[in-house]
């Protein structure tokens, strides 16, 4: 918040990664019309926003999950194609777990290619291929405990609960209400 109000943050090339880092969090808490509100920020910054390989694809995959989020599907589906049609950065956690959320695992597993080599790698190709217990693990091990829970609450839902309670944990420690209340719904159903 300080960043963005500082008087020379408009013109900063790390404007829209900020938004985009500030929409994710709220939109992990459930405030999606502020995630929104960022992500089209982030957005407008004109054609920059578009050819920029560094923040592309998670600029993009953000503002696709923020807009699905608020029930604007096609704008959703265009970003999150251009997501999957940018250069491949391993460290865009969400583009790989949202894949899987939707069931579009495939189309991941086709950009990836044949990287590999580096945990967060070998992290998305776990969760594309199904393997979200072990994913979860790896995202664990890297110390992206969002990526961590939000894969174990994917192989919960696919029936898998041995993480489940860690994944609760967590969302509720980082009052991440959605993915709480999805954990919790999980929990009760098993019971």
């Amino acid at each position: 918040k300080r960043y963005l109000a500082h008087p020379s943050a408009g013109e900063s090339y790390q404007r829209r990664p900020v938004l985009v880092c500030r929409a994710r969090a709220f939109l992990a808490r459930g405030q999606t019309a502020e995630a929104v509100a960022d992500v089209e920020e982030a957005l407008s910054g004109g054609s920059e926003s578009n050819t920029d390989a560094q923040t592309q694809a998670w600029i993009l995959t953000v503002a696709a999950r923020s807009l699905r989020a608020a029930g604007r599907a096609a704008e959703a589906e265009e970003l999150l194609q251009g997501a999957l049609e940018a250069a491949y950065d391993p460290l865009v956690f969400d583009l790989p777990l949202e894949v899987v959320e939707l069931g579009r695992d495939a189309e991941f597993l086709a950009r990836m290619g044949e990287h590999g080599g580096h945990l967060w790698d070998e992290a998305h190709r776990a969760a594309v291929t199904g393997e979200l217990t072990r994913a979860s693990e790896i995202y664990g091990t890297i110390g992206a405990r969002f990526a961590e829970a939000w894969a174990a609450l994917l192989a919960a839902e696919g029936g898998d609960t041995s993480r489940l309670d860690a994944a609760l944990a967590y969302f509720e420690e980082q009052q991440a209400t959605p993915y709480a209340q999805r954990c919790r719904a999980l929990l009760q159903a098993s019971a």
